[in-house]
């Protein structure tokens, strides 16, 4: 009880984790100290925040996230490199189908749904088309780049696709994924 007191209250004291729920440890604000984490971080291979499915697919960065690949390709990394873009407080995503065969649906919309169930739609959005190649043949997929608040990857929350072919797929960051710094 008394460590689950201390850790809120230093919460609300440095506001590292503002608008998040106790436990969750999305970065929002980066701090120096939470900068020079990232950088540290940085020297060992830089992790993907990706969710797959067999169907579709998410990528997504955080301000940490995108510190800490700066660092990885940075020869000798200062907390210089922590440009106000990098540490936005911004979820990005992009998203498409998996090249699984000859029609591929495109991704026509993304929202994120937070743990109460409400529905958050993106501050931004665009579509992009790539290319994959099956049985020698380049075919286009056709997904969606996205930028949410920050405040939306909580426990809890999942990503809500709507597909051209009509399918509505939904997928979720796993629990676990929130008990280190993201």
């Amino acid at each position: 009880m008394r460590v689950a007191f201390l850790a809120r209250f230093g919460l609300l004291l440095f506001g590292t984790l503002a608008a998040l729920p106790a436990g969750a440890q999305v970065i929002v604000e980066m701090t120096p100290e939470r900068i020079e984490q990232a950088i540290a971080a940085g020297k060992n291979r830089p992790p993907q925040y990706a969710i797959r499915t067999t169907r579709v697919w998410i990528e997504f960065d955080t301000p940490f996230l995108r510190v800490v690949r700066k660092a990885a390709t940075t020869d000798d990394p200062t907390s210089s490199l922590a440009t106000p873009d990098l540490v936005a407080p911004v979820l990005r995503i992009q998203a498409a189908a998996e090249p699984l065969g000859e029609k591929i649906p495109a991704v026509k919309k993304i929202v994120a749904v937070k743990a109460d169930g409400t529905s958050v739609p993106p501050t931004s959005h665009e579509d992009f088309t790539d290319k994959a190649r099956i049985s020698r043949r380049s075919i286009d997929i056709k997904g969606i780049r996205a930028v949410f608040p920050l405040s939306v990857l909580e426990p809890g929350m999942r990503f809500k696709l709507s597909m051209s072919d009509g399918t509505e797929p939904t997928l979720a960051p796993d629990p676990n994924w929130f008990k280190v710094p993201r």
